[in-house]
């Protein structure tokens, strides 16, 4: 079972939401961050990022960040630029960009799920990173970006939140990668008791993302018990699994091991039928791997003997793995490796032919998307995928709700 439950979120009011919001820290470049910092004072990165205020690089330990962070937090609220709501509710928001759009419900979310297993995983979490993370939440006392969880589709939540969009929104604000966001508060009762009702009939739900986010949130809440309180729940964005959109996840590799195109060619033959393509080609099926190498689009399609048939084996990414990277590349550890580099598939196959083209790569690979059922059947059964296996939309903001740990707010 799925259990869920209404929160009181800390949030900005309706003229500043779009200038607090921000995208993860990581996805800005250096004057990025330093611009954002510099001209616009309600960002949330000046309280996530406090080493960086006022363009000042300093050396501070973790304890010490956190503990800017949070002051930076406190200073927010006490100005006004975050404020608590005054009841709990759900909170139903939907992101647009382009002809797409993304509509799902912001939640608590029961840790026990997460424990019990019915909240489910494909990624394997880095234990000391779930112990950085825990301690950030610790240090804080709050959540500011959701996870991401998918569920089956269930028309009555369907219903229920096209009812509840047909009121006008709290937020409505678009951003500067031309994405609209809207948020509406659901807080009729009535509703809120029907859509738990109807989520508590979902046997499991899956992390999209937010893997490390999960996990730290498990362990704050088995560092805090026997007490209960609201670290018994994490922030979520449960979405349809209608609406969730997985992209390819694309490698870019530095270097042939020392061959010339054509013998790392010839090599290829052994695992993949190979055609030479006219223009750009996308992988059109699973086992289909487009291979851009010395201005030319390749055709690679494995040699069906060959797939490992096991659940992750007859991923796209193992077999690329297991067939050319490690090999033919020498390429092992994807994690670590500094000659391979990935490249999502919203930046479009053009831009892999672009990065070889530089010089900075000797070749490129672009592979089919996953599918949301092997995503859950690797969840299912109880696998890790690869490294860089899914890259998945939408992309939430940090700071445009927030989750408390701190009842007394």
């Amino acid at each position: 079972m799925a259990h869920i439950r209404p929160f009181r979120a800390v949030r900005p009011p309706r003229d500043k939401v779009g200038l607090v919001g921000s995208r993860s820290y990581l996805t800005y470049s250096e004057p990025e961050l330093e611009a954002r910092l510099n001209y616009n004072p309600y960002s949330f990165l000046h309280v996530i990022k406090p080493e960086l205020h006022e363009g000042q690089r300093k050396s501070l330990t973790t304890g010490e960040r956190f503990r800017l962070v949070k002051e930076g937090y406190r200073y927010f609220r006490q100005i006004g630029i975050f404020t608590r709501d005054e009841r709990d509710n759900f909170y139903v928001y939907r992101q647009t960009k382009g002809a797409r759009s993304y509509t799902g419900i912001i939640a608590g979310v029961s840790v026990k799920d997460y424990e019990t297993g019915h909240v489910k995983i494909h990624e394997q979490t880095i234990t000391s990173r779930e112990a950085l993370f825990e301690q950030y939440l610790r240090a804080t006392g709050f959540n500011a970006e959701p996870v991401l969880l998918a569920y089956p589709d269930r028309p009555a939540i369907t219903q229920l939140v096209n009812r509840t969009v047909q009121q006008r929104a709290e937020y409505e604000f678009t951003t500067t990668d031309m994405v609209m966001h809207e948020m509406w508060m659901l807080d009729d009762d009535e509703t809120a008791a029907l859509i738990s009702e109807e989520m508590a009939a979902v046997k499991d739900v899956y992390i999209a993302d937010g893997h490390h986010r999960c996990a730290s949130s498990a362990l704050l809440a088995r560092h805090l018990r026997p007490e209960h309180g609201p670290w018994e729940y994490f922030m979520a964005m449960l979405l349809p699994e209608s609406e969730l959109e997985i992209f390819d996840y694309n490698r870019l590799v530095t270097s042939l091991n020392g061959m010339t195109s054509d013998e790392f060619v010839e090599k290829l033959k052994r695992s993949f039928d190979i055609r030479q393509m006219e223009h750009l080609h996308r992988p059109t099926h699973r086992g289909n791997i487009s291979m851009y190498l010395k201005g030319t689009w390749y055709s690679l399609e494995v040699k069906p003997e060959l797939v490992e048939d096991t659940v992750v084996g007859r991923l796209d990414a193992s077999v690329l793995t297991d067939r050319v990277l490690s090999p033919l590349l020498d390429i092992h550890d994807l994690k670590t490796d500094e000659r391979i580099s990935f490249l999502d598939g919203t930046k479009g196959l053009h831009t892999l032919a672009d990065a070889v083209d530089s010089g900075m790569f000797a070749v490129a690979f672009a592979l089919h998307p996953v599918s949301i059922e092997q995503l859950k059947e690797v969840a299912d059964t109880g696998n890790i995928m690869p490294p860089k296996t899914t890259w998945i939309e939408p992309k939430l903001r940090s700071g445009v709700l927030i989750y408390e740990f701190d009842e007394n707010g």
